[in-house]
């Protein structure tokens, strides 16, 4: 899910409340019509903007689903009954930040400036194999990226035009431009629909990558 939240503006309280007000009408883990419950905050960690800073402790919502608790008691199926929450700018099963990735991914794919060596310190790691996961996503989800937004943008009214569209067999750096423009304009249009939360320029990564994981398609796993 997405919340218009900076690392250092993070806090338990406030974003325990957008989440459960996002989750009020159906459950994220049952599809049912009752709304997610608090459960607990757990620990989840991220790294700061370089290795030297270290890492960063916050604490994340556990929502639970008690149809599917019970469910599972009775039948013993093995149902997912607890969920995390995470805000925005984090990654799941990752401690680099949304933010850092996709400048590592921009300086390699989009601006040919950056070896897969210099990605990986931009992000603040030091394994090649911390940027190489990222990639290989990118490789492998990137033209169903572009079918969600080309979706998305159909259905708000917006404008494609047609001597961008890169297609499965063109080059990623290909791909990536039209990603890009994409993305560009779904901000315009969304910023357009009424009471639509207001995207803020710096954070707009963050709730594009957000909008893809709703899809199952997002940084992470």
């Amino acid at each position: 899910m997405y919340c218009p939240l900076a690392p250092k503006d993070y806090r338990e309280q406030s974003f325990l409340q957008y989440a459960i007000e996002y989750l009020v009408a159906n459950c994220p883990l049952c599809g049912g019509e009752h709304p997610a419950k608090f459960f607990a905050f757990v620990a989840r960690s991220y790294l700061g903007d370089s290795c030297v800073k270290g890492t960063t402790f916050i604490k994340v919502p556990r929502l639970i689903c008690e149809p599917n608790k019970e469910k599972r008691r009775q039948t013993g199926e093995p149902l997912q009954y607890t969920l995390r929450i995470l805000p925005g700018f984090l990654i799941p099963h990752s401690r680099v930040v949304v933010d850092l990735v996709h400048e590592a991914l921009e300086g390699c794919i989009g601006q040919h400036a950056a070896t897969r060596l210099a990605a990986t310190l931009l992000m603040g790691c030091l394994s090649p194999l911390s940027f190489r996961l990222f990639y290989q996503r990118v490789q492998e989800r990137i033209v169903a990226w572009l079918d969600v937004l080309v979706r998305l943008i159909g259905e708000l009214g917006g404008e494609i035009a047609e001597q961008g569209e890169a297609a499965a067999h063109e080059p990623l750096q290909a791909q990536w431009r039209w990603f890009h423009l994409l993305v560009s304009e779904l901000l315009r249009v969304h910023a357009r629909l009424p009471g639509a939360p207001v995207v803020l320029r710096p954070l707009r990564w963050q709730f594009v990558y957000a909008l893809l994981s709703r899809h199952q398609m997002g940084l992470g796993p």
